[in-house]
Order: structure tokens, then C-alpha cells, then sequence
């Protein structure tokens, strides 16, 4: 799989983020995007990895209720701590070194249409830093579209195609393998099947009242469509499925 913006991440490829790699996109708080974030859920053996606007709040808040894992520790099981990490970011994928083969390594996807207005709105909320934003002119989002089929660097991360989170580089320069992909739309259910393949996978499954937990804080998740905007149009819908043709090969219709 090839990521739309593989030509934003780290150019020498040796999966260590050095000064010259930050992409420092327009409106992001988390401005260091080589490779993506990540949850690791040691007593289970597993790895989400994070997609934003594809209900990962949900993922990463039933993780914590349940086992107390924090994306900024990095656990003592895994060796020294990576020189690409600090006590103040989040893990990312690019801090791995071989820990990932013995893990099962899961993530979400969403309809990809729904997930682009989803997160031309969060974009729009993070700049304007209000929780009602006033949404993006038609132009504006064109821009935006227009950046992103070009492949530039400085788009806001929550454009990102799925495809990138799923092509996330280790530190040794492979792309994480995912043994799992969840579909937003249908999460609590495709959640409980996974944890058949996890069991199958690494021997260990969740005590009865460690999965009553994830099974109460997933059965939370509630989808939401694609946000009532005006710039909302069949043309663009058109424009969004040209622009993500990766993403909607790979995750469309999964609904």
C-alpha cells in the first residue's frame, strides 16, 4: 500500500524523526507526523494504531478504562526508551524496533466520504478554536483538496488518507503490519470478533470483567453521518472520491 503522502515523511528513511523531518502542518497541535500514534495494551498484547475522526477517541477511552494504558508511556517490557521519544509525546510507530512481531496490531476505518467532512470540520474547529465553527467556504475546501492530491506537506493531519496510518513506518524502516481493521460503523461487534482472532493470535483474552469494561465503554460509540455543510454537493462528493481514490478502494462502502 502506498500512502498519498509518503513524500512528507522522514527522507532518509531511518525511521528517527530529526529536525529537518517535522512537517509542521498549518493547523495541527500535534505538529510531528513521521508516523503515526499508537496504543499499547501490554496485558493483551496488542496495538491500536490511532486514525483520527474514525471514532479512535472511543478506541483509545475504553483501552484506558480497561487496562490504564497511557499513549505517552513507554512501556518498560519494550527496552530503553527510544531516543525518538520524550515523556511529553505520544508513542508512535516509528519508535518500534521488533516488539510489533510478537503483537497484534489493530485500527479502524471509516466510510470515507463521512470522514472528510468530519474532518474538514474539526480542522475548521481547531483554527478557529471554537466548538461551532464556522464552516469552510467552498474554495477554501478545494484548496484543501487540491493540497492533498498533490501530495504536499502542510495539509491539517486530520486529512490524512486512512491509508497513511496503515502504511505508518518502525524504526527499521518496514511498515507496521495490521493484523486487523475495524469498521467504525460497526465497532462494538467487529470488536468483540477480533478478540476470537487475538486469543487465536497470542493466547491471551480479556478477563470476564475486563471485557464486560470495553464491552460497556464501545457500546458508548454513537456514528455520525457527514456534517450538514453547504459546500456539501454531489460535485464535491465527486471531488473527495478522485482526491482519496486510495482510501475509498481500500475502505469504501463499509457501511
Amino acid at each position: 500500500m502506498v500512502a498519498l503522502e509518503d513524500k512528507c515523511r522522514s527522507p532518509s528513511g531511518d525511521g528517527v524523526l530529526g529536525a529537518g523531518d517535522e512537517m509542521g502542518r498549518e493547523f495541527s497541535i500535534f505538529p510531528k507526523q513521521f508516523s503515526s500514534e499508537m496504543v499499547i495494551v501490554e496485558k493483551l498484547k496488542t496495538i491500536f494504531l490511532v486514525t483520527r475522526k474514525t471514532g479512535c477517541s472511543t478506541m483509545i477511552n475504553a483501552l484506558h478504562e480497561a487496562y490504564g494504558t497511557d499513549m505517552h508511556a513507554w512501556p518498560a517490557s519494550f527496552g530503553e526508551l527510544p531516543k525518538t521519544k520524550d515523556g511529553a509525546s505520544r508513542m508512535r510507530t516509528q519508535e518500534l524496533t521488533d516488539q510489533a512481531k510478537d503483537y497484534y496490531v489493530f485500527a479502524i476505518s471509516r466510510d470515507p466520504l463521512t470522514r472528510f467532512y468530519s474532518s474538514v470540520h474539526q480542522a475548521a474547529r481547531i483554527e478557529q478554536r471554537n466548538p461551532n465553527p464556522v464552516d469552510y467556504t467552498k474554495t477554501q475546501v478545494e484548496d484543501m483538496l487540491n493540497r492533498m492530491e498533490s501530495g504536499a506537506c502542510h495539509v491539517d493531519e486530520h486529512l490524512e488518507t486512512q491509508a497513511v496510518v496503515l502504511s505508518s513506518p518502525m524504526n527499521d524502516g518496514h511498515r507496521i503490519p495490521v493484523d486487523f481493521i475495524i469498521r467504525m460503523e460497526h465497532m462494538l461487534d467487529d470488536f468483540m470478533v477480533m478478540l476470537d482472532d487475538v486469543e487465536e493470535k497470542t493466547g491471551i483474552r480479556p478477563e470476564p470483567e475486563t471485557e464486560a469494561a470495553l464491552h460497556s465503554e464501545l457500546s458508548k460509540h454513537k456514528n455520525v453521518g457527514a456534517h450538514d455543510m453547504e459546500v456539501k454537493t454531489e460535485a464535491m462528493d465527486t471531488r473527495v472520491r478522485e482526491v482519496y481514490h486510495q482510501d475509498f478502494a481500500c475502505f469504501g462502502g463499509t457501511q
